[in-house]
Parts: structure tokens; sequence; C-alpha cells
């Protein structure tokens, strides 16, 4: 475990507030061969959790069942030799197979690091090095049953969802969104590192750049560095830094200390690098391309990447010690805030050109809801930038934005278009509250009988918009 890490962390949470912010007696599961341990644990977190301790798989497959823990401290070696882990690999993948929500916190012998990185690639939260120091142990679960807790808020954060949620200048008002933004606020709070993924334009760096500018780095360096754009053999040197000819050039870890360093795709970036990555990340210490002393910059580090799934091993989500990780969904899946987002644009850009800002005209709004946008909040930003710098008639045009092909008029009647609006805002509601029906239907201001009568006269299917992307509502939801 970063124990560096683990205190600057303890640290911000006593400032901030953070401690004591889980509200309910929470179930800990204690899985250790070594009864002395479990002994010693059991009392020692008794006071503020509902605890229990096995020492064999089947036992503690059996609790888990019959209670569902919040969290298992499980030990790598069951058997207790050391070398023996396969037990420990095999019940941590049956407990998180049987609830994704689990944080399943590992313990390992001071030597086994190497394992206890692979536990966590295989689904682990973080883990703990025997002998166990209670206060560093506490520490560590409160962080893990925070972070559980606004993970599984995220899957329903808020029945409210009248007035968007806004973070410095992060907004959205879908679920996926709001779900981001909470996991952003918990970051600012937490020295551990951070992961964001989406597709490129989605706003990745501007999570980021908020996430320190919360944070109690926020005067120090926010340096952001292109993971992707070179080969990995320059990366891994602008990373790191070289010494050669006896003269030291520094890397990008060590501009950034005492700040952040931003990553971005982390997930194009050689297998040995995100090693080299994982070490530093682990001890605090990593060696400049060449030689010379070890370096200890004290360096948050953040990164960004492409969906995991379609990455490929290098972006394994859980490669990085007790990271934070934040998805965020990309624009085409955020139905009607798309509006939101260029609405707050047009009137900043409107200012900032001391022009009035006039609106979108109809087509606008339609070809803003019908747009695939392949380069999410980036592409509407600058598609709207360049609408402000060319209009000089009034409320944008669809022209304007370059997305009109044919007269503004076109052939549509006003039926037309009060029908297409229509079906545009059930479906965006529908996805927004990944197909509830009731609570679609609050967030447009409408009854439930009335939704429904909308649903069909539009063909569509609340089913559709069931547990997409994963089993969160992913729509509704945008960034600036």
């Amino acid at each position: 475990m970063d124990t560096d890490g683990s205190s600057a962390f303890l640290e911000g949470v006593r400032a901030k507030g953070l401690v004591g912010s889980v509200p309910e007696t929470k179930r800990i599961l204690i899985v250790d061969d070594d009864r002395v341990i479990c002994e010693q644990l059991v009392w020692a977190l008794s006071d503020d959790y509902e605890v229990h301790a096995e020492a064999t798989v089947d036992r503690a497959l059996g609790v888990a069942r019959s209670i569902r823990p919040h969290l298992v401290m499980l030990d790598l070696s069951l058997t207790g030799s050391p070398g023996e882990t396969e037990e420990g690999f095999e019940l941590l993948k049956r407990l998180i197979q049987r609830d994704p929500s689990v944080k399943v916190v590992m313990v390992t012998a001071s030597d086994d690091r190497e394992r206890a990185v692979r536990a966590i690639e295989l689904g682990a939260f973080d883990y703990y090095v025997k002998p166990v120091d209670l206060d560093e142990l506490r520490v560590l679960i409160r962080r893990a049953l925070y972070v559980q807790e606004l993970e599984r808020t995220s899957r329903g954060i808020s029945e409210d969802m009248g007035e968007p949620a806004r973070l410095a200048g992060l907004i959205g008002s879908g679920d996926a969104m709001r779900g981001a933004l909470e996991l952003a606020k918990a970051a600012a709070l937490s020295a551990a590192p951070v992961v964001i993924v989406g597709e490129s334009g989605t706003g990745r760096r501007r999570f980021a750049e908020t996430i320190h500018g919360m944070s109690d780095r926020a005067s120090l360096p926010f340096v952001t560095a292109a993971g992707g754009a070179l080969s990995g053999e320059a990366v891994e040197r602008e990373i790191f830094g070289r010494v050669q000819h006896r003269t030291i050039e520094p890397g990008w870890l060590e501009r950034a200390a005492g700040g952040t360093l931003f990553l971005r795709d982390l997930d194009r970036c050689a297998e040995s690098i995100v090693e080299r990555l994982r070490g530093y990340v682990a001890t605090g210490v990593f060696s400049r391309i060449g030689g010379g002393e070890p370096v200890r910059p004290d360096v948050r580090f953040m990164a960004s990447m492409e969906s995991p799934v379609a990455a490929g091993p290098t972006a394994s989500r859980h490669g990085f010690l007790g990271a934070h990780i934040i998805e965020i969904p990309p624009l085409r899946e955020r139905g009607e805030d798309v509006l939101l987002l260029a609405r707050e644009f047009l009137d900043r850009l409107s200012g900032l050109r001391g022009r009035p800002s006039r609106g979108f005209g109809k087509a606008a709004v339609r070809a803003l809801l019908s747009h695939g946008w392949p380069g999410n909040v980036t592409e509407l930003e600058n598609r709207v930038r360049s609408a402000v710098l060319s209009n000089r008639r009034g409320a944008i045009a669809a022209s304007d934005l370059g997305l009109a092909s044919e007269d503004e008029g076109g052939k549509q009647t006003l039926s037309d278009a009060r029908h297409e609006l229509e079906r545009g805002m059930v479906a965006a509601a529908l996805r927004r509250s990944a197909g509830n029906v009731s609570r679609a239907a609050r967030s447009i201001g409408v009854s439930r009988p009335t939704m429904y009568d909308l649903i069909r006269r539009h063909g569509l299917k609340p089913v559709d918009y069931k547990c997409r992307n994963g089993g969160t509502g992913r729509g509704g939801s945008g960034a600036a």
C-alpha cells in the first residue's frame, strides 16, 4: 500500500470533514486462517462495523451469501504458505462475481507486492501489508466504503432531475454525469490516482483540471502530458527524465512536483511504461533513464483513456492502486443535455464577443438534437464558437452551426417540428431515467398516464432504455 498517499488522504479527509461520513453500519468480512489476526481485527473494528471472520473459502462464501458484506479483508495466502495464493485469487474472483459492488482489500506479506498488484488488476480495491497498522487500516476502510457509496449512488444519483448538477466548470443533468461529478468531488479530497475513461472530446482534461483545482494542490503545477502522441521510448524519457553526459533532464513527473501530472491516452502507452508508472504510484520513487540517484517527487497522478473494453490489456481499470475510476458518457447519449451545453457555450462565447445571446432557432435546435456528435463536447463547443463568429442576423441558425445543407425552413411543417421536438424530449427523459417511466414523467413535468400516452404516440419502448451500458442510465448528461 502507498503509505505516503494514505497519510495524505487521512490529512485531507480530516481537514474536509470526510471521516465519519459513512452513516449506516457497514458489514465487514475478514477471511484469514490466522486466528490471532482475526481476533485482533474483530476486536479493533467491532465498535464501528458489523464484523464477521472466517478461515476457509467455503465458510467465507457461505457468510458472504447470507450477510452480503460491504467490504472483505482477504488474506492472499489462506493456506498459511506465503507462496500459495491461488485459493485467495479464486475467492476474490467469486466474491466480485457474486457482488460487483463489494470492496475487497487484500492482506499480503511485505515481499508479495507483485501478487497484490495482480489482485488489484482482478478487481480488488487495495491491499495492506502485515503486520497491520490499525490507524492506516481504518483510513483505508473508510476510503473504500466511501467510494463504494458514491458508486452505488451514481447508479441512481437523484430522484430530482429538475436542475442540472454543477461542479466548477462541469455540468450535467443525467444519472451518469451526476455520478461522475460526485466521484470527481470525492477524488478532489483524496491523494489516490484518478483514471478518467471516455471518448476523445468528452471533457476528460476538464475533469482532471477540476479535480486538481478543488484539491489541496490547486496552487501547485498541473502538467498535461500527451502519452499517446510519442513513441514508447520518447514517452518513457519524457515522463521519467534522463541523465545524459552527467546532465540531468527532468521529466514530466519532476516538473509536476507537488502538483498533478495528467497523462493523456494511458491506454496507448507501452506496457513497460504502464508498469513503471504502477511502480511509482505504489512506492513514490523512480529512476531517470540512464541511472543516477532515485527520485521522489510528490505528484498526484491522473490519466485518461478510451473505454477499457476496447483498449486492451494495458488499459486495466485496476492497474493503479486505489485509483478513482470516473467514466464520462459520450455526447450522443446525453439527449437534450446537448441543448443545455449549447446554451451554456452560446451565453459564454457571446459575452466574450460583447454580443447579446439571442438563442437558437427552431431548425438549429432540431439539428443539435439529431446530430451524432462524433467529436463530443469539443465538437459542440467549436460549432457554437463558429456560429457566434459568423452570425449577424439574430438567433443562431442550423447553417451557422454547419449542420444544415438546405434552406432553414426546409419542407417541415410546424406540426412536424412540434412532433419531432416532443419525441426527442420523451426519448431523452427515458434515456436519463434508464427506462423508469415515473421518473421520466417527473423530469418533463407530466403525469404518468400522460407519459404512457406520449410513449405510445411516438412508438417508443421503455425497455429499450433499461440497463444500458453496463446497468446505468447513461443518457441526458453533459460536461462543459
